[in-house]
């Protein structure tokens, strides 16, 4: 309707003729016009161009010039009033045109929509209009809040419970049954034998930094871990490493499979013992020194523990003295790093270990001192030292 309105007015010519003339008036009052004269031509071009879009291109040229000169040019059939009138109706028919145009084409399209019906869905008829109560399709069911809705199938549950998770429950459900139905749905889709491919969900979502927390990721896991189906079992042990990069979902992964393990087995069967080896011995020196010495324990379990029930043995001479450190203390594992013919891994990762415990008992300029130059973390900082801007500061940098 505004573009009607527009056309009407533009058969006059009104709006060229008050255009001029309030621009005449304006550039009476405005002194000196090269500084202030390219407002208003911007303005006047600006006022065509979001009524009409490109009504003329004469008229977008000018306030062109405009911006660029700071002077307000006008064309030079801008006061022929037969040339301008016919350039802004042949100008706002073809855009009312092509607007009529795209009316009728998104109606059709609409009236396409309507039409169309999946086969699967008996839709009831459009005069009733039946209250949230009662379903509006035969194949919907009932929610928790008791409306009826179209139900998802257990694969896209699946991936919302990784997502969203089960913590704190919904208005209508517990958090407990709630967890329990998503569990259930995964169980269903190992029991169909889409359990690798859950898996391959669980190692994308993680990977890729798309849920808010790391338990529902972890509890999955460990449920195709603890699975009887081999296949996803051992995708499951196989994404270990790349799922848990931190010990706290080493520890968390653990409890939770000693738990569904029980009160059969203990859990700790040849498959798991294997996995919980290599994430151990599948990582660098520094790095797993870094990692024992900053997650010192969680959940209640401690490296030490899993040292003790997974019978690490590496190979890695340089890993076996993070492991004897782990057990034995630093004390012990000084000695080794002494000897000669002591590779270059040993000699780094015993200086990081040095660092640390030094840590426990040095000044404040002493710790910022050991944070440069050992790489330190804020768990290797001393309680009594949190609260220090200069501890702090380094620690950020």
């Amino acid at each position: 309707m505004k573009l009607l309105k527009y056309y009407s007015i533009c058969s006059g010519g009104k709006i060229a003729e008050d255009s001029r003339r309030k621009c005449g008036k304006k550039l009476a009052k405005i002194k000196p016009r090269s500084e202030s004269n390219g407002g208003l031509g911007l303005s006047f071009g600006q006022k065509i161009s979001r009524k009409f879009g490109r009504v003329s291109h004469c008229y977008t040229q000018s306030s062109f010039l405009a911006h660029k000169t700071g002077k307000f040019h006008f064309p030079e059939h801008f006061f022929d009033r037969k040339r301008r009138n016919k350039l802004l109706l042949s100008s706002v028919r073809v855009h009312f045109e092509s607007y009529s145009e795209g009316i009728s084409l998104k109606l059709a399209g609409r009236k396409n929509m309507a039409e169309q019906q999946a086969p699967d869905v008996e839709m009831v008829p459009a005069s009733e209009t039946p209250p949230q109560s009662q379903p509006l399709a035969a194949n919907q069911v009932q929610n928790e809040a008791g409306g009826f809705v179209w139900k998802v199938d257990d694969m896209e549950r699946f991936r919302r419970f990784l997502v969203l998770g089960s913590e704190g429950g919904t208005y209508y459900a517990s958090e407990k049954k709630l967890g329990q139905e998503n569990a259930q749905a995964l169980l269903r889709i190992i029991a169909e034998g889409r359990g690798p491919e859950a898996v391959k969900i669980i190692v994308e979502y993680s990977t890729q930094g798309r849920t808010a927390k790391q338990d529902p990721i972890i509890l999955s896991l460990a449920m195709c871990a603890r699975s009887s189906h081999l296949e996803t079992k051992r995708a499951a042990y196989a994404a270990i490493n790349q799922v848990l990069r931190i010990p706290t979902h080493l520890f968390t992964f653990v409890e939770i499979c000693e738990t569904l393990s029980k009160p059969k087995s203990t859990g700790w069967g040849r498959a798991h013992r294997k996995a919980i080896q290599k994430w151990y011995t599948g990582k660098k020196p520094r790095g797993l020194a870094v990692a024992v010495t900053k997650y010192k324990q969680r959940n209640g379990w401690s490296h030490r523990d899993l040292f003790r029930l997974c019978h690490v043995k590496p190979q890695d001479p340089a890993i076996q003295f993070i492991v004897k450190y782990v057990i034995k203390g630093f004390d012990a594992v000084q000695p080794d790093a002494a000897a000669p013919g002591v590779g270059q891994d040993i000699t780094s990762v015993c200086t990081f270990l040095k660092g640390v415990e030094d840590a426990k008992t040095m000044t404040e300029d002493q710790l910022v001192q050991a944070i440069k130059e050992h790489g330190l973390v804020r768990e290797h900082i001393p309680t009594n030292h949190l609260n220090s801007r200069q501890v702090s500061c380094v620690c950020m940098c």
